[in-house]
């Protein structure tokens, strides 16, 4: 699992750009993915939380895509679920 920050934010720091990986298993060649993604953070919990990375992020104001594909093999999504969380700051 990979989480690719080199094009999610604004630069605030030389070290900010990164890729983050966490290796996981898969239950019966399937892979259960949760994401939550808010205005400066990724959390991705694999198999139930088993497997997870959390970064933070400091996308534009135009930044409104998640890109979600797998390398050097197929997939296949079951099951999409997305919500709109609600900003209680307003």
């Amino acid at each position: 699992m990979i989480l690719d920050r080199l094009k999610s934010s604004v630069k605030h720091h030389a070290q900010f750009p990164s890729i983050e990986e966490a290796n996981y298993e898969l239950k019966d060649g399937v892979l259960k993915l949760q994401i939550v993604v808010d205005r400066m953070s990724v959390e991705v919990f694999a198999n139930d939380g088993l497997t997870t990375i959390t970064d933070l992020i400091f996308p534009s104001e135009k930044a409104k895509t998640l890109s979600i594909f797998t390398e050097n093999g197929k997939s296949k999504v079951r099951k999409l679920k997305i919500w709109n969380l609600k900003d209680k700051s307003k």
